[in-house]
């Protein structure tokens, strides 16, 4: 996800600003998912999700919308963390869902075809997905475009740009809604 490498010993190189920033802003703005992003092409049948919690052992949802039947349904859970990440007075808890075979699903195609149809597309597909965290105080969780939140929070960051706003700024026009494509 993130590489933390030192250019020298007294400075921390960009990378590892830009996790601090991700965490730090994932505490000001609530909980958010930090990969994937908004528009990236994955495999459904080998899906890593993360992102940071506000709450320590925070039940995260992911939640899939069933095109056929017009609702968003849960297709899988976690629990974030219980060991703290403080950065800036803020504490975040970080949560993950690692090999999530998402084509096992038995209406796997209901996620990704036309209303009334729950076939797999040929070509290719995309599903809608969005996330919460039980007893958060957003409603859903924060989604970023595929740019990269940790690039353009940096970088406005670096620009002078207030954190707090820096953030609100960068993250997806889509969001709550996380949209992922894959080949089929």
């Amino acid at each position: 996800m993130f590489t933390s490498e030192i250019v020298n010993e007294d400075k921390p190189s960009q990378s590892t600003h830009g996790l601090l920033i991700l965490c730090f802003c994932c505490a000001l703005l609530g909980s958010c998912v930090s990969s994937p992003e908004h528009g990236e092409w994955v495999n459904f049948a080998d899906l890593d999700l993360t992102g940071y919690a506000e709450n320590a052992g925070a039940t995260i949802e992911v939640q899939a919308y069933d095109r056929d039947r017009n609702v968003w349904t849960t297709i899988v859970s976690t629990a974030a963390s219980r060991t703290e990440t403080n950065f800036g007075g803020e504490t975040v808890y970080a949560w993950s869902i690692t090999s999530f075979d998402f084509s096992a699903n038995p209406r796997f195609g209901c996620y990704l075809g036309d209303r009334g149809y729950c076939d797999v597309p040929a070509g290719f597909a995309s599903v809608k997905l969005k996330f919460r965290e039980i007893g958060g105080s957003l409603t859903n969780l924060i989604t970023y475009d595929e740019d990269g939140f940790v690039g353009c929070v940096v970088s406005r960051v670096f620009d002078g740009a207030n954190l707090f706003v820096a953030g609100q700024e960068c993250r997806s026009d889509e969001s709550p809604v996380l949209t992922l494509k894959m080949l089929t």
